[in-house]
């Protein structure tokens, strides 16, 4: 089944409390949300978490590009 090493993105987590149950079966959970509010708050919920929960500007602004956009061009 899943094990606690593998790496998970999900995308869209309101206000954290999916990203709370999955951390059991995932050791390394990346977390992207249209909404900085949300954002806070699921970060806020999820301080015993190993999580990078980001705002979608944040990420884009950290890595440049979103998931769906052709990457810029070096």
């Amino acid at each position: 089944f899943m094990n606690a090493k593998d790496k998970v993105l999900e995308m869209g987590c309101y206000k954290g409390e999916f990203t709370q149950s999955i951390s059991k079966f995932y050791k390394d959970i990346t977390v992207i949300e249209g909404s900085q509010e949300l954002v806070d708050i699921a970060q806020e919920n999820n301080k015993n978490v190993n999580s990078l929960i980001y705002s979608i500007q944040q990420y884009i602004s950290y890595y440049g590009y979103f998931i769906g956009m052709i990457p810029p061009s070096k």
